[in-house]
């Protein structure tokens, strides 16, 4: 899977999943290496919030 190969590249890397299909990599992402999820279809503010959540993953605890 193409998000493990980011981990080996940059652990730190920061990766979400989004998918109109309910799949295992939605429900156990963190599972898959993902980082955070977003179902489709999602409005921009919530698009808004998970890329809050990881831009300041460094400086707060999720």
């Amino acid at each position: 899977m193409a998000v493990r190969e980011l981990i080996k590249v940059d652990p730190d890397v920061k990766t979400i999943v989004s998918s109109g299909y309910s799949s295992d990599a939605l429900s156990d992402y963190k599972e898959y290496g993902f980082y955070d999820v977003i179902a489709k279809p999602y409005r921009l503010q919530k698009l808004g919030q998970v890329l809050f959540r990881i831009m300041h993953a460094g400086k707060q605890k999720i």
